[in-house]
């Protein structure tokens, strides 16, 4: 079985190499495809539309786009490292710190937000 994570790169763009990979391999593999964003943020806030609309914008346009038939297709929330940031990243999604301890998300860390639901993920798995 083939496990693929597809994420965001720092453009804010869904790594397109994966699903190219992917679509190579499984032809020949069962595939399990997930996706890790701030889900859980938007969870917390009750934007049910801003999750469709990721998931269908990170995960179910590009299984479409690449004749995918992944046996399962995940959405979970990741983990936010501003320390991994590039400055212009990092100021751009510094106004976020204020909301994520608003909704209950505390840092790990210094700079590292923990967005995972580990139950989910579990569950999934």
């Amino acid at each position: 079985m083939l496990l693929a994570a597809a994420y965001k790169c720092a453009n804010g763009q869904v790594n397109q190499k994966i699903f190219e990979t992917v679509s190579n391999s499984a032809r020949t593999k069962k595939v399990k495809i997930f996706a890790t964003t701030m889900k859980t943020v938007s969870e917390r806030e009750v934007k049910t539309e801003d999750v469709a609309k990721t998931r269908k914008i990170a995960l179910d346009d590009k299984v479409e786009k690449y004749g995918l038939h992944p046996i399962a297709i995940g959405f979970f929330g990741g983990i936010l490292d501003f320390n991994k940031m590039n400055f212009v990243i990092r100021r751009t999604f510094g106004f976020i710190k204020p909301q994520l301890e608003k909704d209950g998300f505390k840092q790990t860390e210094p700079g590292v937000y923990e967005l995972r639901d580990w139950k989910e993920i579990r569950g999934w798995a």
